[in-house]
């Protein structure tokens, strides 16, 4: 399978088929992808970008948790230790969250 990738995403930087097909009209990058997928010479790399499309980016949680990280790790706190500061970050949580 990686020597497959290794071909593939060589021939889709080459603009080779099947990674030269056009987009068509409401065709969405999975769809695309999906095409792409089908074809003998595009299996893998379809395959792996398919799974890149249909992840869904929400990093919002993470950025709420580093904030309040940084909140509570101030440098007068700067000596807690991670478990400390892992249960402060749960404890603050629960309580905005609700039970």
């Amino acid at each position: 399978a990686l020597t497959l990738l290794k071909e593939q995403l060589k021939s889709y930087g080459k603009g080779l088929e099947p990674f030269n097909r056009c987009f068509r009209p409401q065709e969405s990058l999975y769809s695309w992808w999906e095409q792409v997928q089908q074809d003998e010479f595009g299996g893998v790399l379809g395959a792996l970008a398919m799974k890149i499309f249909a992840a869904v980016p929400i990093s919002m949680v993470d950025e709420r948790t580093m904030s309040t990280i940084t909140w509570l790790n101030s440098p007068r706190r700067s000596r807690q230790d991670i478990a400390m500061l892992q249960d402060h970050v749960k404890i603050r949580q629960w309580h905005r969250t609700g039970p």
